[in-house]
């Protein structure tokens, strides 16, 4: 498919998700990452010979020197995964640690999508951002007013990233639990299980 068009990357995501439609219990793509996860090493093997002949039936192929096999533990879409759990990506970690306090609405946006992006690691997510949350509001651009609030809910928001603990992957053969509650300012649900 040709670089550049509009719709690229939607189309070539479809395509994939149909290439492994069948696979999905171990096999999942993000464009053209692929992640093939299994209980036991031959299980695995089975996984990714189906996987490839998969791609390959399709008419793909794969560089060899841009995959990782067999790994116990990986880095994927900035999250360290393996062994039946999940974590932030410590990279990204170290560069939440060096953020500096936002001074724009858009730095501000730019923080919470970040800290978005990590929010399942983090309890009361919600109800630590509502202070960055409100600095967005408006339509004027430019500078934040930034008062202690702000600067508590930003500091914790680092905190708790950084000391953020590895998740487990569900187990779909015990119950799930469901945790909610909502305020004026905040609605927040989990969904767990007992460990």
């Amino acid at each position: 498919m040709p670089f550049g068009l509009s719709g690229a990357s939607d189309t070539f995501q479809k395509i994939m998700n149909n290439v492994l439609r069948s696979h999905s219990s171990y096999a999942q793509a993000y464009i053209d990452d692929i992640i093939v996860y299994s209980k036991t090493w031959d299980e695995h093997l089975i996984h990714l010979r189906n996987v490839l002949q998969e791609l390959e039936n399709a008419g793909f192929s794969v560089k060899l020197r841009k995959c990782s096999f067999a790994a116990k533990e990986l880095q994927f879409l900035g999250h360290k995964i393996g062994g039946g759990k999940h974590a932030p990506d410590e990279e990204k970690i170290a560069a939440i640690k060096r953020l500096e306090r936002p001074k724009t609405k858009k730095d501000v946006r730019s923080v919470l999508g970040l800290m978005g992006f990590y929010r399942s690691y983090i309890p009361n997510y919600a109800e630590f951002a509502t202070p960055l949350t409100e600095l967005t509001k408006g339509k004027k651009s430019g500078d934040v007013k930034w008062g202690k609030r702000e600067e508590e809910s930003f500091c914790g928001l680092k905190k708790a990233l950084c000391e953020a603990t590895a998740l487990n992957a569900p187990d779909f053969d015990k119950p799930f639990e469901i945790h909610a509650d909502a305020s004026d300012y905040a609605v927040g649900c989990c969904l767990t299980q007992k460990d």
